[in-house]
């Protein structure tokens, strides 16, 4: 029963591995992605503090 549990916790692993293998463009692109939107996020809300600032 352990040698079935460790072979697929092994397989698990592998599939992992190959999924972020396989898909680590778009893994960037989604980083990528969320950090311009964060950015963007932050300089509104920068602007959004100035404006009430100014009042």
């Amino acid at each position: 029963m352990f040698a079935l549990t460790f072979l697929g916790d092994i397989l698990v692993f592998l599939a992992g591995g190959a999924f972020v293998w396989f898909c680590k463009d778009w893994i960037q692109r989604m980083v990528i992605g969320a950090n311009a939107l964060s950015a963007k996020l932050h300089d509104k809300a920068d602007a959004i503090s100035a404006a009430a600032k100014k009042v």
